[in-house]
């Protein structure tokens, strides 16, 4: 069992020492805005994160409904890892957003995430899925059963064929359970929500 936290800059200033001492095993940081800038509080944190010994993967949470709109979206995580000096980074691939990439459909959406998957692990770093579980729920099926078939928001069979998943729910208001699937692989962590109190 892993404890973790993802944190942007909607949580304000964290207190790492904190979370240091809350024995945290990872951080997951927002890399880059919607507006494609860097999150405010991204140097700050993986600073804190250095500083602390807490290992870092970052994520960005996808607005794009075109396959250059998400080769663009990963050449400016790309740009803020390499600005930072991070090598082999994991980054989290956020396909969250209902408004946006569900009506693309499971063929459009997997092509935008595949291309974006291309420019970062051209980079040097890799690449894996973060999506919440609503994405499958439609489905009516069992969560490793929908993977190995592909239903969902996106084909899962062609989406994550080299790269990680990371699915989570919120089960209340401070703690997410989330699966990580990893080369055929599941296994569970539980994650905390960062809060300035933190």
């Amino acid at each position: 069992m892993w404890k973790g936290i993802d944190v942007s800059d909607n949580q304000g200033v964290i207190d790492w020492e904190q979370v240091a001492a809350a024995k945290v095993s990872f951080a997951i940081l927002r890399s880059v805005r919607r507006s494609g800038k860097a999150d405010h509080q991204f140097a700050t944190n993986l600073e804190s994160c250095r500083k602390h010994n807490i290992p870092v993967s970052v994520y960005k949470y996808t607005y794009a409904a075109t396959q250059d709109a998400a080769r663009q979206e990963a050449q400016q995580v790309v740009e803020l890892l390499r600005s930072h000096h991070l090598t082999g980074t994991m980054v989290w691939w956020d396909v969250e957003d209902r408004d946006v990439l569900r009506p693309l459909g499971a063929r459009k959406l997997t092509e935008c995430i595949r291309a974006a998957r291309e420019v970062i692990t051209a980079a040097g770093y890799s690449f894996g899925l973060y999506v919440g579980l609503m994405y499958i729920r439609s489905t009516g099926l069992s969560l490793m059963r929908s993977l190995a078939h592909g239903y969902g928001w996106l084909d899962t069979t062609k989406a994550i064929a080299q790269c990680g998943l990371m699915m989570s729910r919120i089960r209340n208001s401070s703690l997410m359970l989330t699966v990580i699937y990893l080369g055929g692989s599941t296994r569970a962590a539980a994650r905390s929500r960062a809060s300035k109190a933190m």
